[in-house]
């Protein structure tokens, strides 16, 4: 009992430097809910802990409680100072285009508690406390948390650092050392907190990014539609097998998708309020996500293409402006590392000359049929529950608001993964790939598919 409330403790610090920072962001009165604003501060706060503990590890300062605490605060100060917060959003507010197609984030759906209401906020809740349980007792069986984030948390615990002079010894063995550290830090952190290192409390960040994801986007639906479809929409995400296989599992697919999935939502919100400061939270967001897994970068590229996007028609200066500003946050949080990595010559199974040269390629398209035939499985099949099938129907039921936004941005970026998804077969069409990358990288088009549900909703509401 009283490691579970030292654990929980240990969220105290990340919580209170993301308030911090999201206060310093959004003075006065606050768009955000409640409860909504404590799951972005507390995933803020998660990055600044861990990329303090990055950068104290070049430093070769050792974590401690206090150390860490001390330099993620020496942290956030600095980052104040040089972004000069003074009750203003981080960036100068261009004067910004009126679409009058955007997500406002001062609009509100019903209020009333219908009876389907009240039994799917039951079934949701039954759902998140089963997956905290299973998660939390489950044996550790999945090979990419033992092998990859609880076998470097121990390590960085155990040096109370990253000994990045041993990476040239590890990358011999498997660890994937060219994965980013914010998910093995943060259980680290957990770790240095309980004063030992114990494998079951560590795990319960995973659930609470998954419960994170769940709070931001029914906020963000009540913005736009009724309590009962905003219920309905978390529900059918929140019953995803995929998405609970992989939170149980302690694999970072939540807290990526968290990262993610808030960051698009946050840029859908930009364009409707055209406040700057939704383009700074955005940029942040999807720079931890790549913090968090190197698939993180090309979910920025994707957020890079939306933003472009969305200024179409604007002066080519001003497009510049946004699109450096955004890559300048995103290169800011990741970049450090990526550098390092590639001085320490850490490489991808994957991604590499050997598999993106030509010949290879091209001698893995005689496998797309096979691909396409599972991505139709997975998509219909045990993962996803019935998203891709919702989504196709209101697709083509509504096909002539496709190319009005926020649907066209959406239309984009999920036909956008599921390339990514395809593409990635022709680097590694193995049967492994097929059954165990592919649906990861379809699980946040799936989300985004919902999302689309969701959003679809309105037009029919309010006509």
């Amino acid at each position: 009992m009283l490691d579970g409330i030292l654990a929980i403790s240990s969220l105290g610090i990340p919580l209170t430097l993301g308030w911090g920072f999201l206060s310093a962001m959004m003075p006065g009165k606050n768009p955000l809910y409640f409860f909504e604003k404590i799951f972005i501060a507390l995933g803020l706060g998660w990055g600044m802990i861990t990329l303090s503990m990055f950068y104290m590890s070049m430093m070769k300062i050792n974590f401690s409680p206090i150390s860490v605490v001390l330099f993620a605060f020496a942290l956030f100060l600095l980052v104040l100072t040089l972004v000069g917060f003074k009750g203003q959003a981080a960036l100068s507010t261009f004067p910004l285009f009126h679409s009058g197609q955007g997500i406002s984030p001062k609009v509100k759906g019903s209020n009333e508690w219908r009876p389907v209401a009240v039994l799917l906020m039951f079934l949701i809740s039954f759902t998140v406390c089963f997956v905290f349980f299973r998660t939390l007792t489950m044996a550790r069986d999945f090979w990419d948390h033992w092998a990859v984030w609880g076998f470097k948390s121990k390590i960085y615990f155990i040096h109370r650092m990253i000994p990045f002079e041993k990476f040239s010894e590890f990358r011999m063995v498997w660890g994937n050392w060219d994965y980013p550290h914010h998910v093995p830090l943060m259980e680290t952190w957990i770790f240095l907190w309980l004063g030992y290192w114990n494998d079951q409390w560590s795990r319960m960040i995973y659930p609470l990014f998954y419960l994170g994801l769940f709070i931001c986007l029914y906020a963000f639906f009540r913005r736009t539609s009724t309590r009962t479809i905003s219920l309905l929409g978390i529900f059918f995400i929140s019953t995803l097998p995929g998405l609970y296989w992989y939170t149980a599992g302690a694999i970072c697919e939540p807290i990526v998708l968290f990262y993610y999935i808030l960051s698009f939502r946050l840029l859908l919100e930009w364009e409707g309020s055209h406040e700057d400061r939704y383009f700074v939270l955005s940029a942040i967001l999807v720079g931890l996500a790549a913090w968090t897994k190197n698939e993180g970068i090309v979910y920025a590229l994707f957020n890079l293409i939306i933003v472009l996007v969305m200024l179409r028609g604007q002066p080519l200066a001003r497009k510049g402006k946004y699109l450096l500003s955004y890559l300048g946050i995103i290169g800011l949080i990741i970049s450090p590392w990526w550098v390092l990595k590639t001085w320490l010559g850490l490489k991808n199974i994957l991604i590499n000359s050997e598999y993106l040269s030509v010949a290879f390629i091209s001698n893995n398209f005689s496998n797309m049929g096979r691909t396409l035939k599972t991505f139709v499985e997975i998509s219909i099949g045990e993962y996803f529950n019935a998203a891709w099938i919702m989504f196709l129907f209101f697709w083509v039921r509504d096909w002539r608001r496709i190319r009005t936004p926020p649907y066209s941005y959406l239309t984009l970026v999920i036909f956008l993964h599921v390339l990514l998804a395809v593409a990635f077969s022709l680097l590694d069409p193995t049967e492994q790939y097929l059954w165990d990358a592919f649906p990861r990288l379809l699980l946040a088009p799936t989300v985004l598919c919902l999302i689309y549900v969701v959003l679809i909703q309105k037009e029919h509401i309010s006509s």
